[in-house]
C-alpha cells in the first residue's frame, strides 16, 4: 500500500519521515533516521546526510514539524545557502545546530538482537506503521526497552535522534544526544555493554573503510561525484519510483540505463615486495610497513600497468622552417582516485572496467617517498564489499 502526502497535513503535524522497504517497496512512517544525499542541479553530490524527525518522541504529533539534518560540518554554509535558495515557503526556518554528540553501537555477537529490535518496532514491511500515531506509540515502546536502554536515561531530555544504520547490513545503530551525556554507559543497558568495548572515531572510520561505506568530505568529493558512484542506491539512500528532487533526472537516467562506470570500493595498499601475501578481503594491519609512507595522503590518482607507456618521438614544426624532433608523452588516463586512507586500507573511486580485469595491476605514485627522494610506487588492490548484490 502506498502513502500519499495529501493524507497528512505535513505543515502542522510532526508525523515523522516516509520510509520505503528496499525489498518490497512497502511504505511506512518512521521516527528512525533516514540516510540520503543532497544533490546540486547537475546531479552531483553536495553532501551525504542523515535526516531525523525532531524531537524524536514529541508529546503529540500535533505541532510544527522539525527535522534534524546531520552532515559534514565542512559543507554547512554551502548546504544552508542551497536550501535557502530553494525555499518555497517563507515560514521555513533553517538554523545551524551544534549542541550535540554522536555515538555508535555495534557488536558482531549482538547483531541478531539489533535486527530483531528494529523489526519489532520499525518493521518496513509492517501494515500497522502507516499512520503517525502508531509510529509514535512504537517509538515510545522502543525507548522503554530495558534490554537496550539504560534505565536511568531520560530520553525525552537527552536523546535528540537515532538511526539503525541501513547503509549496509550489521553496521550498527547511531544515537545523537545532548552534550549532557558523557559516556555510552549513560545511554545503553549494562547487559548490552557487558561484552562490548569502547572504540575511537578512528576505529569507526576503519570499520567504514572495510565495509566500503563512504562518508563526508573525506570520501565524497563535494559537487564532483554522482550518487550512484558513491553507492547511494546500494546503501538504501534513494528509491526510483518517486520524485521530484534536485538532480533527479541524471540519477534516474543513470540507474535505468544500468551504466555506472565508477564506484567507491574498499582497497588494500601494500609495498610492491609484499604483494604475494595479500588476503582475499582487506585486513587492517597498523604494523604493515606501507603505513609509514601513507600518512597524511590526500586524493591520489590510481594508475594501472597498461598505462605505463614509453615516450613517443614526434617532429615539431616551426613557422621559420626549422624542425627538430621532440619527445612527448601520451597523457595517462587514471583508473581511479584513492580518496582516503586508514593505515594499510582505504576507499577509492575506481573504474569498474579496469578493476574487473584480472590481468591488470594497480598502484599509486608517491614522489619523494622512495630512496634518494625518488618516486615510490605503492601497490593497490580493490575489493567488492561482501554485502553488495551479486548483479552489481
Amino acid at each position: 500500500d502506498l502513502l500519499y502526502l495529501d493524507q497528512f497535513d505535513v505543515t502542522n503535524t510532526n508525523w515523522g519521515l516516509l520510509k520505503e522497504s528496499k525489498e518490497s517497496g512497502n511504505q511506512t512512517i518512521t521516527r528512525n533516521g533516514v540516510y540520503s544525499m543532497f544533490l546540486n542541479s547537475k546531479g552531483r553530490i553536495i553532501t551525504d546526510n542523515f535526516i531525523y524527525p525532531w524531537p524524536v518522541v514529541p508529546k503529540s504529533i500535533e505541532g510544527t514539524p522539525k527535522y534534524l539534518i546531520e552532515i559534514d560540518k565542512g559543507v554547512t554554509s554551502q548546504l544552508i545557502m542551497s536550501l535557502k535558495l530553494h525555499k518555497l515557503k517563507a515560514r521555513i526556518n533553517i538554523e545551524k545546530f551544534d549542541d550535540f554528540k554522536i555515538w555508535y553501537f555495534y557488536n558482531d555477537d549482538k547483531q541478531d538482537y539489533l535486527f530483531e529490535l528494529k523489526e519489532k518496532y520499525f518493521n518496513e514491511e509492517s501494515m500497522d506503521l502507516k499512520n503517525p500515531e502508531s509510529v509514535l506509540s512504537n517509538t515510545e515502546k522502543f525507548f522503554n526497552e530495558s534490554s537496550f536502554w539504560n534505565k536511568d536515561l531520560n530520553y525525552n531530555q537527552d536523546i535528540l535522534a537515532f538511526a539503525f544504520d541501513d547503509r549496509c547490513p550489521e553496521f550498527g545503530i547511531k544515537i545523537i544526544t545532548t552534550t549532557n551525556i558523557n559516556s555510552i554507559d549513560e545511554i545503553l543497558s549494562k547487559d548490552l555493554l557487558q561484552d562490548s568495548k569502547e572504540i575511537s572515531p578512528d576505529q569507526l572510520s576503519i570499520r567504514r573503510s572495510l565495509f566500503g561505506i563512504p562518508e563526508g568530505l573525506e570520501d565524497i568529493l563535494s559537487n564532483q561525484l554522482l550518487p550512484l558512484e558513491s553507492n547511494l542506491e546500494l546503501m538504501d539512500g534513494v528509491h526510483f519510483d518517486k520524485g521530484c528532487y534536485l538532480g533527479q533526472e541524471l540519477t534516474v537516467r543513470t540507474f535505468h540505463t544500468g551504466i555506472v562506470r565508477k564506484r567507491i570500493v574498499p582497497v588494500r595498499l601494500f609495498l610492491m615486495d609484499n604483494h604475494n601475501e595479500l588476503e582475499e578481503y582487506p585486513v587492517y594491519d597498523p604494523k604493515d610497513p606501507v603505513c609509514d609512507v601513507l600518512e597524511n595522503l590526500g586524493y591520489t590518482d590510481i594508475i594501472s600497468d597498461k598505462q605505463q607507456e614509453s615516450p613517443k618521438q614526434t617532429t615539431g614544426s616551426s613557422p621559420f622552417g626549422n624542425s627538430k624532433p621532440s619527445k612527448t608523452r601520451q597523457r595517462k588516463s587514471t583508473s581511479g582516485t584513492l580518496l582516503s586512507v586508514n593505515g594499510n586500507i582505504g576507499l577509492a573511486l575506481v573504474r569498474l572496467e579496469d578493476f574487473s580485469n584480472p590481468k591488470l595491476n594497480f598502484s599509486i605514485e608517491l614522489p619523494g617517498a622512495g630512496e634518494d627522494n625518488s618516486t615510490l610506487k605503492v601497490g593497490l588492490k580493490g575489493f567488492i564489499p561482501y554485502w553488495w548484490p551479486e548483479d552489481v
